[in-house]
Order: structure tokens, then sequence, then C-alpha cells
């Protein structure tokens, strides 16, 4: 069955009928867990389920002694278009923390982060679905490299960073990160 002819089939069926759900559990079947969903088909399965999110704060002493928190710019196809945010992922099917900090490394850093611990986890909503998140700190080897981060003093961040991560996520890391220093 083509992408076409399933939207045809599931368009004309009640979305709570059991031949409806029939169809999108076959066409679901064929989608590898492995590997990345791509955002319309994450967006419409963390509408239904709970995520498991991974959120990585990477914290620093700065000039004057100032703490700064690295973080990234999402991208215009992303969820939380052009915000900044601190790096992070979903645990796929199968995956450990240190699977998921490996595609951190590459995809988010540039570099390998070499330890973390976990200082935080939370339940959250969003438009898009629920999350649990789990906040870990980290240990880097080398300096980022990712061409859509920098560094920002935790009291001045862009206004465009991901709200949750202002209000919730920066202050548990930055307390851990305070307290550990």
């Amino acid at each position: 069955m083509t992408t076409d002819e399933a939207v045809a089939v599931l368009s004309g069926l009640d979305p709570q009928s059991d031949e409806f759900r029939g169809v999108l559990s076959r066409l679901l079947g064929r989608v590898d867990p492995k590997k990345p969903y791509g955002a319309t088909l994450f967006d419409a399965l963390a509408r239904l389920t709970t995520s498991e999110a991974v959120e990585a704060v990477l914290v620093r002493w700065g000039a004057d002694n100032q703490l700064e928190v690295y973080m990234t710019q999402r991208g215009s196809d992303e969820a939380y278009p052009n915000e900044w945010h601190l790096p992070g992922s979903i645990y796929r099917p199968g995956e450990d923390t240190a699977d998921v900090m490996a595609r951190l490394s590459q995809r988010e850093f540039g570099c390998k982060i070499t330890g973390w611990r976990q200082v935080d986890h939370f339940r959250h909503a969003e438009a898009r679905g629920w999350f649990s998140a789990f906040v870990f700190m980290l240990e880097v080897e080398g300096e980022p490299r990712n061409a859509r981060g920098a560094w920002y003093l935790v009291d001045n961040l862009p206004p465009n960073t991901v709200r949750h991560h202002v209000e919730r996520i920066i202050p548990a890391a930055t307390a851990a990160f305070s307290g550990q220093s």
C-alpha cells in the first residue's frame, strides 16, 4: 500500500474503529525504531505517548567568574523553530543513556562526552505531547564545535530560549554545578 492509498483509506474511516487502527498499525510496523522518525512522525507519536527526553547540560565558569551554559539553536524545521535550547534527544527503543550521549556528542556538541550525572527528573506537557525529562550535567573532552552552538551567561540568555529550559532545566543544572564546584 502506498502512502497516498493509506491516507485515502484512513481518511474514510472512523479513527476509533478497529479497521482504522489496523491500517495505522500496519503502517507504523514499517517504521524502523532504531532510526530517526523525523519531526512530523515524532510529533504525531508524542501526542499519543510519553517520550523520555535526555536534557544534556554543559555549564562552566566564564569570564568574571560568571556561570555560562552551552546552548544550540534549533533549525527552522525542528520543534521550537529557531529557538535556543540545551542539547538533548529522546531515548530510542533499546537505547541506554550512553547511546544517547554518543549521538549527542556527534550531533549537538562536536566533542566527546566523557561523563554525566543526573541532576533532575520531571514530567511536562508541550503542544506536541508529554515528556519525562532526565536532566544530566556533562563533562566533555575539548571545546564544543557545533556551528549552531554558543556559550551564554546564565543571567543573560537569548530571549528566544525554550521556556522550560529557562524555568526548570537551567536553574536545576546551575544549582547542581554550583554545589559541586
